[in-house]
Formats: C-alpha cells, structure tokens, sequence
C-alpha cells in the first residue's frame, strides 16, 4: 500500500496538454451559446498547446542529435588547429546543419513559435478590440465555486511537486555550492551582446522543469548559485500569487468570487504553466502586474508594484496606459509610486555591483538604452529569420503603446486589464528573448479580460481612494 501512495510518476507534457484540453472545455466552454467570444477565447488558450509541445519536442530532438555527434565536434575542432570561439562555433554549427536529426528538430521548433505567434496574435487583435464589447454576458463556469477550488489546489499541488523533483534533479545535475549572494558579473565590455534586464533576477535561474518532466534532454548548463529549494519555493510561491491575485480581483472588482477562481482554475490548467512552472523570470513579473490590477484603487501601490515590474523592462510601455488612466485623478501619486519601485531596483543594482562602470551599464539594460541585438536571437528570430524586421514591428510596438494614451479617451478598470495584456503579448513580436515564452507576463491578464463583466464605471475619477496624505479631523469645540 506505501508503494502505491508513494509512487509519483511524471505526467509527460503532450498527456497533460490533452487531459487539461477536454477538462478546460467542460468546465468553461458554454454549449448553450455555441458562438459566443468565450468559447473562442476558450479555443486560443488550448490552441497554445501545439506550439508549446512542438517546441519542447524540437529542442529535444536537437539535443539528442547534439549529444550523439559531440565526439566527431571535439573531434574536428582539435583537426582544425587554433580557431576563435566564434569560429569554432561556427564550425559546429554547420556540421551539426547537416545531422537529419538536428534538422528535423529545428522544423519542429520553428513550426511551435510560428503556431504561438499565429495564436498570439489572434489575441492581440481580440484584446484591443475588447472595450469595443460592451454586452457582456454572466458565462460563469460549468461547476461550483467549491468544485473549481479543489481543481485548483490539485493542479496547483501538482504543479508543486513537478517544480519539487525537477529541482531534486537540477541539482544533482550541476552540483551546486549552495546558498550564497549573488552579485552580478562585470559586463562592462559586453553591452552589445545583452537584451534589456535586471541583473539581480537572472541570478535566479529557472528549474527546468519541462525537460524532466519526461527524463530527456538536457536540464541546462547554466548553473545557479542558489540552491534549488530556495529557487522552487520562489516559483511556487509565486504561482500561488498569481492565483490569489486572480481570485482577489473576481472579489473585489468583478463581485463574483466565483469568476476569479475561473481564472485561477484556467491558469492552472493552461499546458504552459504545467511546463514552464520552475521559470522565475516569468512568474515574479506576472505577480507584480497582477498585483497591480488588485490594488489600482490606490495609485500610489499599483505605482510601486508597476515599477517593480520594470525588473524585465518590458512594463516601461504600459506607462502611457496606467498614466492616461489615472490623469484626473491619483496621477501624482501613481508617479511617486513608480519612482519608488524604480528607485529599489536602482538601489539593489548599486549593491550588486562592483564599480560604477558596471553599475552605468546594468542600469542601461534596467531602461533598455541600447540599440537591439542583431545577433545570438531565440525563436524565431534565430531559426531563420532576419533579424532586422525586428525594427519596423519595434517601431509599430512604440506607437501602439503611445496611442494607449489617448485611446480609449475614457478609460476603465476594463480597459486597464485587457490593453495591458495587449501591450505584453506584442513584446513576444520584436523581442529576442526567449523566443516569448514567458507567456506568464500576459496570461493571467488575458484570463482576467475573459471573465470580466462590464467595467465602464470603474474609471479612475470613481474609483480611487481619495486623498494622501490623509487629513486628520480637527477637534472641534
């Protein structure tokens, strides 16, 4: 009987991607209104899953390819005599270029962010297109409140210990020092090889927990100087955040408690949260941007919150949004707020630090003052497209987030939630990080957009709370 109970087999990806389709179809799929933008929203969200299982099955296939001619590359760059790093590379690069294997996995890659684009931007388009859509009618999910709870705390337990034994096996693999302070590497000399950043956040680095969720591939070689229970319990945590922040908003803002435990229940089910559970730099800034939905009655901590989610620079380009939204009232403090998160990150990048040459260059990766990278891309960027259309999508990017200022003229709690998620899935078009799957930065906003009801009276000038510093009541008499 103990060996029954205690025996935890690992759920392959493409077996959960399956199971949690049909769960999420019966339990927020409305049958009774066939046509309706939820149901379709329904479809976008478990159409992510190809691409995600594509990309995972590419990337191990190209490992595997990797792993098996590594003698003959060892080989054929000791035959080749002194050779530039670059040059070696290169050379690896073209022998493995003619390996089948390695081949027919970059395709498979290639076709997984080409199908997370496509969907992506049918996302996009729904997302500005969303304060156009006044009517929207009560779809609350197929099963009680209670009922999705404890779905939700399964798969969140489930979740939880994936990112557990993943990290179990992460650490073995690189033989980590232990827990000690990381402080960041001098870069100085190397500004143009770097995205946008902050440095202190890529000292966590992600478990990977996708890769042993089926015993293959390669966990990764970067090697973290933090232990592994201290990177799980950070991802785990977070991921309950995101959760409860989702669930705080259904109650305080929705008034349907139900609603926002939908939520939660779709992001627990969603295919990417299962494979990417152990990244870091994923779910600390979703946290941070959820937490600024929860709290945008006060200016001031929705100011902080956003600011701090500056740590992935991306967020720079809701300012306009959050700005317009507040400008007639809380605009000044919404502005001390940010100032505020900013001003920690600052601080914590001059601690970190070992001069002011290296502190100057993290803090022009902390406001993205570089020109972009050309060159070292992922996705599809680096799978064979040209990386200088980045620039006209950068240049459209821009000037989507500044009309956000003036459009909608009037804006709302509804308008806040489904631009900001706009704003973040259009980052995954110009960036060449991650190929963008750090989907948490704008799913759990666009699970929020989905089960919203009509938010036209929660604009600024109704909502927010009144005055700081608050006046203490003269005595009187």
């Amino acid at each position: 009987m103990s060996d029954f109970l205690l025996q935890y087999e690992k759920i392959d990806p493409a077996t959960f991607a399956v199971l949690a389709s049909f769960l999420t179809i019966s339990l927020f799929f409305k049958f009774n209104r066939f046509w309706s933008v939820r149901n379709l929203d329904i479809l976008f969200l478990i159409l992510f899953a190809p691409g995600l299982l594509l990309i995972e099955q590419g990337e191990f296939q190209q490992i595997r390819a990797m792993e098996s001619f590594r003698p003959s590359l060892v080989f054929q760059q000791g035959e080749e005599g002194e050779q530039t790093p670059e040059e070696v590379e290169q050379s690896q690069q073209d022998v493995l270029e003619q390996i089948p294997d390695f081949i027919s996995g970059r395709k498979k890659e290639f076709f997984g962010f080409l199908v997370l684009w496509t969907i992506g931007g049918l996302f996009l388009v729904r997302l500005l297109l969303d304060p156009a859509l006044v009517r929207r009618p009560l779809l609350e999910p197929n099963l009680t409140s209670g009922g999705l709870l404890f779905i939700s705390i399964s798969l969140f337990a489930l979740m939880s210990a994936n990112v557990v034994f993943a990290g179990q096996a992460y650490q073995e693999r690189i033989e980590l020092v232990g827990p000690q302070a990381a402080k960041v590497d001098p870069v100085s000399e190397e500004i143009e090889a770097l995205d946008p950043g902050f440095a202190p956040l890529e000292q966590f680095s992600g478990i990977p927990v996708r890769h042993w969720l089926t015993g293959r591939g390669d966990p990764g070689s970067t090697a973290s100087i933090l232990d592994y229970r201290v990177l799980a319990t950070v991802a785990i945590i977070g991921h309950l955040l995101i959760v409860l922040g989702m669930m705080a908003t259904g109650y305080w803002h929705f008034n349907n408690v139900k609603m926002g435990i939908g939520a939660g229940t779709m992001y627990l089910l969603l295919p990417y949260t299962f494979q990417m559970s152990g990244q870091i730099g994923h779910v600390i800034p979703g946290v941070l941007l959820v937490w600024a939905i929860v709290f945008y009655r006060r200016p001031l901590f929705a100011g902080v919150l956003l600011g701090f989610s500056l740590c992935i620079y991306y967020p720079l380009f809701l300012l306009p949004l959050w700005i317009s939204f507040y400008w007639r009232r809380g605009l000044l403090r919404h502005i001390a707020g940010l100032f505020i998160g900013w001003g920690v990150l600052v601080v914590l990048l001059l601690v970190q630090t070992d001069n002011s040459a290296d502190f100057l260059v993290q803090l022009r990766r902390l406001f993205g003052i570089m020109l972009p990278r050309m060159e070292g891309l992922e996705g599809l960027w680096g799978l064979g497209w040209d990386p200088v259309f980045r620039i006209p999508l950068l240049v459209a990017f821009i000037a989507i987030s500044a009309t956000l200022a003036l459009w909608p003229p009037q804006k709302n709690l509804g308008t806040l939630l489904c631009c900001s998620a706009a704003v973040m899935v259009a980052t995954r078009y110009w960036s060449g990080t991650e190929g963008g799957l750090n989907m948490a930065w704008y799913l759990p906003l666009i699970l929020l957009t989905i089960v919203r009801p009509n938010l036209e009276d929660r604009i600024a000038l109704n909502v927010v709370v009144n005055a700081w510093p608050r006046k203490r009541p003269t005595a009187s008499g």
